[in-house]
């Protein structure tokens, strides 16, 4: 069952006492705004340009994870403002070098990426790759001796998926630059892929018979790319996260945003995130997150609400998903 053995983690925790006692709040300026890096482009329905009137600390942003950005801030007590950003360099170099003080920008965790910003825990969502196919080709590329789902998540990468019903001769689309790609083909070298440049062109040829599915984002809506998901569970995992600088890592900044999202997260069903959820994710073809909801019901069952972010030690147990990541 995914999510067991960070289930049996988070027991394991809140048994240990891993909340203290609300410490004095005053050490963060709430005067100055803290800079939140969010994504401007090609991140719908998390963030995007606003087609409504927003508050001015939106900068002109809308979506998913502007609404957890004041969410997160007004539980921890600070005041924030929205930095628009285009880039993955500008996620992680604006955390590194202080320009921003964190980012809440669809950043997937990687070993690597720790290294240079630190991801606080609860993760927030997650994304995988998912196989997205047209109702023209009506393929059914698993066939009926597919692996089960629970086969499927057990295997390593999409080597699991294709075996024996994976139609031979077959290309899957691709866009240039996507962050998966090299994983996939090195798990699956002779696997036959067409890159093209844009999401556009990918979509284009799926539809008109030129590769039999498109590997993409599993969080990208189904409007975007005019395709359906096919019925294979996304396959390369990572979680999304809160980044901080290294130099915050166990600072009063994470106890107040651990804090912060915990609440979130910390009332069942009613719990703020999976509002947020329902309000942009899913109308647009998203989610719900068994993932999520796992984490949800165990932080709602088995938690204790703190009064307040307090000085004690960030409870490093707090990591939503498991381990096998690549990173968008």
């Amino acid at each position: 069952m995914r999510g067991l053995s960070w289930l049996l983690g988070f027991v394991a925790t809140c048994q240990l006492a891993c909340w203290a006692q609300a410490a004095d709040m005053g050490s963060l300026d709430s005067t100055e705004p803290l800079r939140v890096g969010l994504l401007r482009d090609g991140n719908f329905p998390f963030s995007q340009p606003a087609q409504t009137s927003v508050p001015a600390n939106h900068a002109g942003l809308e979506g998913f994870e502007v609404d957890l950005m004041d969410a997160l801030c007004e539980a921890a007590e600070i005041n924030c403002t929205a930095v628009p950003l285009a880039t993955l360099d500008e996620r992680i170099s604006g955390v590194a070098n202080g320009t921003l003080d964190f980012t809440i920008s669809a950043l997937s965790y990687t070993p690597g990426r720790e290294a240079v910003v630190h991801f606080i825990r609860p993760f927030y969502y997650e994304s995988g790759v998912a196989l997205f196919g047209s109702d023209q080709a009506g393929l059914d590329l698993f066939g009926p001796d597919a692996p089960t789902q629970q086969a499927l998540e057990a295997a390593s990468g999409w080597g699991g998926l294709f075996t024996g019903s994976f139609l031979a001769g077959q290309t899957l689309c691709a866009v240039e630059g996507y962050y998966a790609l090299p994983f996939i083909l090195k798990d699956i070298p002779n696997l036959n892929v067409r890159v093209l440049p844009t999401l556009q062109e990918a979509s284009d040829t799926v539809r008109g018979g030129g590769c039999a599915a498109f590997m993409y984002d599993s969080v990208t809506p189904v409007s975007e790319v005019a395709l359906q998901v096919l019925n294979a569970p996304p396959a390369y995992e990572s979680p999304y996260g809160v980044g901080i600088s290294l130099e915050d890592k166990g600072s009063e900044l994470e106890q107040r945003l651990v804090y912060a999202m915990t609440g979130l997260m910390n009332q069942g069903n009613s719990s703020r995130i999976l509002e947020l959820e329902q309000q942009w994710l899913v109308p647009n073809g998203i989610g719900p997150s068994s993932a999520l909801q796992d984490v949800v019901t165990a932080i709602s069952t088995f938690g204790s609400q703190p009064s307040g972010p307090g000085e004690s030690q960030v409870p490093q147990s707090y990591s939503l998903f498991g381990t096998r990541q690549t990173g968008r």
